[in-house]
């Protein structure tokens, strides 16, 4: 079975620039498109603004963590998934589908990523 990239895109997430260019290039690369911001108020915008198929976030964020980030999008858009992306777990993972350690292999990243839009 093939796994066919969803029409709408990703909302990548994360206040490191670097970091942020380089998974919008891995999962392009990889069929997804995406849309991506290094600030929280840009990706609420975005969010309420475009129809995304999935969002991933960073825990740790410049003015808020990933999981409040999640729950002001569940209450959004609640069918929408939200992968959090992250070196460090959160306390809890209310308002969050998925939770993918950074340092785990971009294979298995992707594999999490495709399970999540299949779900």
């Amino acid at each position: 079975m093939t796994f066919a990239a969803p029409e709408k895109p990703i909302l990548c997430i994360d206040d490191d620039p670097a970091a942020l260019e380089l998974r919008k290039i891995l999962l392009e690369r990889n069929g997804y498109e995406v849309l991506a911001t290094t600030n929280t108020s840009e990706g609420l915008r975005m969010f309420k603004a475009e129809q995304v198929c999935l969002v991933i976030a960073d825990q740790l964020l410049k003015d808020k963590t990933g999981t409040d980030l999640a729950r002001e999008m569940k209450r959004l858009k609640q069918h929408v998934p939200i992968l959090l992306y992250s070196g460090t777990v959160p306390q809890s993972l209310d308002y969050v589908d998925c939770f993918v350690l950074k340092t785990e292999p971009i294979t298995k990243v992707l594999a999490f990523i495709r399970d999540v839009l299949t779900r």
